[in-house]
């Protein structure tokens, strides 16, 4: 084998298997990228979901998922992440309905709307919007986009927030 055969050798068959893990994954520059990634994300996501009630239902006028065990002793929004423009109630719902189940609490996962057919500040505007139509403060819990989400509600609606739980928030839009 003469110098530089096993490199290329090497190369190409890396190429190979980056052609293969491919194949199954939308074209990124396709039109409906997105709307191919979040489908095959929420069917993942609904067929590993925890055995909490799940019921579909709008609130402050935001459609969402109601995750709920047996007895919830508080009620709370979960704000998915998906660095606003994936994820959604069902892509999110096993760990949102795990959570529900351990903390004994009843929580509304909202669908804001996503970027980039809704760009900002559509996600805030449906979490105000949902925050709001509750009677009394809640707890808000997120992940990464909607950590940094459940965080800019608490700051512009304190009073109906009783705390905030935030897993790695995203709160540098900026990525400064």
């Amino acid at each position: 084998m003469a110098a530089g055969e096993g490199d290329a050798a090497c190369y190409q068959a890396l190429c190979a298997r980056l052609r293969a893990a491919r194949a199954g994954l939308p074209d990124p520059w396709a039109e409906d990228y997105f709307e191919i990634v979040r489908g095959r994300w929420e069917a993942a996501a609904l067929a590993a979901s925890p055995r909490v009630a799940a019921r579909p239902d709008i609130l402050g006028g935001v459609p969402g998922l109601w995750l709920s065990p047996d007895t919830p002793r508080r009620r709370g929004l979960f704000l998915h992440g998906g660095g606003y423009s994936l994820g959604s109630s069902a892509t999110h719902a096993g760990f949102a309905g795990r959570l529900a189940a351990a903390l004994s609490m009843g929580l509304f996962s909202i669908d804001y709307r996503l970027a980039p057919e809704r760009p900002f500040p559509a996600a805030f505007e449906d979490g105000l919007a949902a925050l709001r139509a509750h009677n009394q403060a809640v707890w808000l819990i997120g992940d990464s986009a909607g950590g940094g989400l459940g965080l800019a509600l608490a700051v512009a609606l304190p009073e109906k927030v009783r705390g905030v739980v935030a897993f790695s928030p995203w709160v540098d839009l900026a990525l400064t």
